[in-house]
């Protein structure tokens, strides 16, 4: 692989195989690279500016080495119960699903959106799907309350997904990977939803509250054949790796080739673990090569 094509697939990896999926981590390979949230690449804040704040920090990440913190702290009680967070401008596609990794700070301060859908018309908005934490560790999807198996820990990461179908008016909801609920959309008008949103209320006006989000990725499934609905997902972890990396497929793996920044091929293997402790730290491209697809990763060794 020479220099000039490795180089147009590292600046590529956001995009699947079939430039299907764009995936953000917030590192600076991305572009993200000072602690200040960059608001030109489609982010922006909304609410309390004067006591809110919003940066890349490397305290926690679930891929990679950033995640973006938000933070929400009034001594006013009148600002408790308002909702402030973070948007981004959606692509506009009628099937698609899009995923996040989410981690909140504590219990009893505060309720939180994530992966909020939002059809938005001038000053008329309508939400069409969200994941609500809320403060007593209960869990609702689109303002529906999910029985109590269903709850959050403080701390832990969560990875959250909704699948939205514009044309069958239905939005599937999962957690960590299993299927949580399957809700229609109710105004049958909506054509589009442009808004992704997170955000918290602050209900707790002594202690304040905070969350973080990673690994944001954005699948259009309309273009894609039935066959290509029914490619197994690939996982590659942990990222960072220290020592060994695991593959989780159903299927046989043909090769995985680990490449450095110049494109120079490292390490092959057949396995779904992989020993890496004989690799020197920094970043590598990971490609991974099955019976019925292939896809690219960047990974970075410890």
């Amino acid at each position: 692989m020479n220099k000039l094509l490795f180089s147009a697939l590292l600046s590529t990896l956001s995009l699947s195989s079939f430039a299907q999926e764009q995936k953000i981590s917030f590192e600076v390979e991305e572009g993200y690279y000072s602690s200040v949230f960059d608001t030109d690449k489609g982010w922006n804040f909304y609410g309390d500016n004067s006591n809110s704040s919003i940066w890349l920090t490397n305290d926690k990440a679930s891929d990679g080495k950033k995640s973006v913190r938000f933070s929400y702290y009034s001594t006013n009680s009148s600002a408790n119960g308002k909702w402030n967070g973070v948007m981004y401008k959606l692509p506009d596609y009628n099937h698609f699903s899009i995923s996040v990794d989410v981690n909140a700070d504590a219990l009893n301060r505060s309720d939180y959106n994530f992966l909020k859908l939002t059809n938005i018309q001038g000053f008329n908005y309508s939400t069409v799907g969200s994941f609500t934490f809320l403060k007593n560790g209960r869990i609702q999807v689109n303002g529906y309350l999910l029985n109590d198996k269903y709850t959050w820990i403080p701390t832990r990461w969560y990875n959250l997904k909704c699948e939205v179908n514009l044309n069958t008016k239905l939005v599937k909801y999962f957690a960590n990977d299993e299927l949580i609920a399957s809700l229609p959309i109710s105004d049958n008008t909506i054509t589009k939803i442009n808004e992704l949103s997170f955000e918290t209320n602050n209900l707790s006006s002594s202690s304040g509250t905070e969350f973080y989000f990673d690994n944001v990725v954005i699948k259009n499934l309309e273009n894609l054949s039935t066959d290509e609905l029914k490619k197994k997902e690939i996982k590659i972890y942990p990222n960072p790796v220290q020592d060994v990396l695991r593959i989780q497929t159903t299927e046989k793996i043909n090769f995985v080739e680990f490449f450095d920044l110049t494109g120079k091929s490292i390490l092959k293997s057949t396995e779904k673990t992989i020993n890496t402790q004989g690799l020197t730290k920094g970043l590598y491209i990971v490609k991974v090569n099955t019976a019925s697809q292939e896809i690219s990763q960047k990974i970075i060794k410890k």
